[in-house]
């Protein structure tokens, strides 16, 4: 009886493979896309981010807050240890230098203020904006402050 079942088997597994028959590749998998994010049923939004430097290291620091104000013409944000305040004069494309009415201000625990640099907005669409700066302090131990900004939310 063992006889039999093990012929059975056998014949069943030599059938059922053939030698010149290509194996089917499985599918490649779905590749992610790093630069959206879905809510809902909505369509994608680009991802928010702000990332400095400071004294000219390469160092990166992150935001976990980030909003572009409409009325005031500024970006505001910050993380657990830091917070930015970066008011333009304007709030369409292009190089905005340090003024009295184009501001760079840091808080690490003190105000700190840029004198001199460059506040450029590089992309605008009508529900975010984008953008750098490249700045020169002269207080709190801080010599220059360097960072982007991109995709954040218009409000």
């Amino acid at each position: 009886m063992k006889t039999i079942l093990l012929a059975l088997l056998t014949a069943a597994a030599l059938t059922a493979c053939k030698k010149n028959e290509p194996i089917a590749a499985a599918p490649a998998p779905a590749r992610p896309v790093a630069t959206t994010t879905t809510n809902n049923n909505n369509p994608p939004k680009p991802i928010a981010s702000f990332v400095w430097a400071v004294n000219g290291t390469s160092s990166l620091y992150v935001a976990t807050t980030m909003s572009f104000s409409k009325d005031n013409k500024a970006v505001t944000a910050g993380n657990n240890t830091t917070t930015f305040d970066i008011g333009f004069l304007a709030d369409s494309v292009g190089t905005y230098k340090i003024t009295n009415g184009n501001v760079f201000t840091l808080n690490n625990g003190a105000d700190n203020s840029a004198v001199t640099g460059d506040l450029k907005i590089t992309d605008k669409s009508t529900t975010t904006i984008s953008g750098s700066f490249d700045v020169v302090m002269n207080t709190g131990g801080l010599t220059s402050v360097k960072g982007t900004f991109t995709n954040i939310a218009i409000k």
